[in-house]
Order: C-alpha cells, then sequence, then structure tokens
C-alpha cells in the first residue's frame, strides 16, 4: 500500500510499505491508498509524475497536499505496454 507523505510528496515522500510489515505506518502527515492492481505503484515515485502535479499544494512556508487534492491527481494509463 502506498503511502504519501503530504509536506513532501514533491520531493518523493511516497513509500510502498513492504508485505511483512502489513500495511502499517502511523503518522498524521502521511496519507494511506490502495492502488489498483493494474497501475505499476512505482510510477507514482517518477519525478515526471511528481514534479508536473506539484502546482496542487498548498501553504505558504511548507507546502502541503491536502488528500482531496491528492484524489484529484490525474493518473494517465497507457492503452498497451509500449507505451
Amino acid at each position: 500500500m502506498p503511502h504519501i507523505g503530504k509536506q513532501n510528496f514533491f520531493n518523493g515522500s511516497i513509500a510502498i510499505v513492504p508485505s511483512e510489515l502489513n500495511g502499517f505506518i502511523y503518522s498524521n502527515a502521511i496519507m494511506s491508498y490502495k492502488i489498483n492492481n493494474y497501475i505499476d505503484k512505482k510510477y507514482l515515485l517518477q519525478n515526471d509524475f511528481l514534479r508536473k502535479n506539484e502546482y496542487l499544494a498548498d501553504g505558504t512556508g511548507q507546502k502541503e497536499l491536502s488528500e482531496k487534492k491528492f484524489e484529484e491527481l490525474e493518473v494517465k494509463i497507457p492503452n498497451s505496454i509500449e507505451e
């Protein structure tokens, strides 16, 4: 299950918790989401994906990504493996 850091999302603050930890992580600065099996979880770790959505963060000092804004992210899924 991917865990997304609200404050450092655009710096790559995403973790995929291994199954031996049962998907658990505890922090009020972390959002947890289940990702559909047909989406490559590693795509969420790519700089292109992180940087192109940086505008969604709000704040005057430390920018933070809200859960609502995270859920507005558009994840493009290619029609074929070649894409």
